[in-house]
Formats: C-alpha cells, sequence, structure tokens
C-alpha cells in the first residue's frame, strides 16, 4: 500500500484532488488531535491511502520541524510500502526542505520551460545540505 501525505500546510490540495470530505489530517496527527483515522483510503485506488494536511496551522515550518513529524513518517514506512509527501514549492519557503531531511529521499519536481537549471542546482545542494538524499528529477509540463 502507498500512503500520500499533504505536506504543504499553506496550500493543501491533494483533500480536493481525491475528493475527500474535510477533517482532520496531517496538522492534527502532529498535534496530537487525531491517530491514525486521519489516514482516509482512496476508495477507485484500493492502494492508495491520503494524509490530508487538516486544517491550516499559523506555524506550519515550525509544526513540521518538531520530533513528531519525524516520528509519523517514521511509522507510516513501517504500515506502507511507499511514503511519499507532497511539499510546498521549495522556492516559496523552506517547508520542502524541512520534510526532505526526514524523508528517504528526496524527488524534484521540475516545470518545463520554467524552472531553471542553475536554481534546480542550488536547491539540490539546499537539500544534501540539511542531510536529504535526492532521489531524480522529474519534468513536467504542468
Amino acid at each position: 500500500p502507498i500512503l500520500l501525505v499533504d505536506g504543504d500546510l499553506r496550500n493543501p490540495i491533494q483533500h480536493r484532488i481525491f475528493n475527500l470530505e474535510p477533517g482532520a489530517g496531517l496538522v492534527e496527527a502532529l498535534t496530537g488531535r487525531a491517530g491514525s483515522e486521519a489516514i482516509r483510503p482512496v476508495i477507485p485506488l484500493p492502494e492508495l491511502s491520503v494524509l490530508p494536511a487538516g486544517t491550516p496551522p499559523p506555524n506550519a515550518s515550525d509544526l513540521l520541524a518538531r520530533p513528531p513529524f519525524a516520528r509519523l513518517l517514521h511509522e507510516a514506512a513501517g504500515r506502507f510500502d511507499c511514503v511519499l509527501v507532497d511539499t510546498p514549492a521549495a522556492y516559496e519557503c523552506a517547508d520542502a526542505q524541512t520534510i526532505s531531511s526526514h524523508a528517504r529521499g528526496a524527488l524534484i519536481v521540475t516545470r518545463r520551460n520554467f524552472s531553471r537549471v542553475a536554481l534546480v542546482r542550488e536547491l539540490v545542494q539546499s537539500l544534501r545540505e540539511v542531510g536529504a538524499t535526492v532521489a531524480g528529477t522529474v519534468l513536467n509540463d504542468v
């Protein structure tokens, strides 16, 4: 099974993509207000579950940098074959670097005719500086 975590606490979108009802999510799990019930199955895709972002917090970066986030990822890795975390764009804030420092690998998504090679190189370097392993890149057309 696969778990998709919406780690974009500022502009979450995964709940809309998968048409999930509003409710508890990552924020509530990290603050102790929810447990594994916040993870929702995606009915048409039986191998996929989503942990939506939840209620937008006033302190997204601080929340992701605390030990409960690392514990959540570790526990999820024990339950799921693959854990993917969607992050905000790295140029918007440092959340992507914070999340990547706790993950087993980072996949950089670039956008055709938008992402600049020099900035992608800088991102790779910043991820390595926080101890993240860059698994590769994907070129997106949208």
